[in-house]
């Protein structure tokens, strides 16, 4: 009766080690390699994509010449000012 349980002991024994390293491989490896790569520091884009720089002015591509009139309408479609349609 002794041999039965030292066996049953010894399987039970082996089968949680087992257990526990399929978990930690499949688990715990991949959750803290993907915790190392989100505490890596994100890199900066180029100084030329960040925008205009506050002490200098901001271009516009096309200035308006005036502003728009008392019954004209500014159209986004040509950036020009026309007349409102009555109703």
């Amino acid at each position: 009766m002794a041999a039965l349980f030292a066996q049953m002991w010894a399987l039970e024994l082996a089968a949680f080690l087992l257990g526990a390293a399929v978990t930690w491989l499949v688990f715990v490896r991949p959750a803290r390699a993907a915790a190392a790569r989100a505490a890596q520091p994100v890199p900066l884009p180029p100084a030329w994509a960040s925008g205009p720089s506050p002490d200098q002015p901001l271009q516009v591509s096309r200035p308006f010449s005036r502003a728009c009139r008392s019954g004209e309408r500014f159209s986004r479609s040509s950036w020009t000012c026309a007349r409102a349609a009555s109703s």
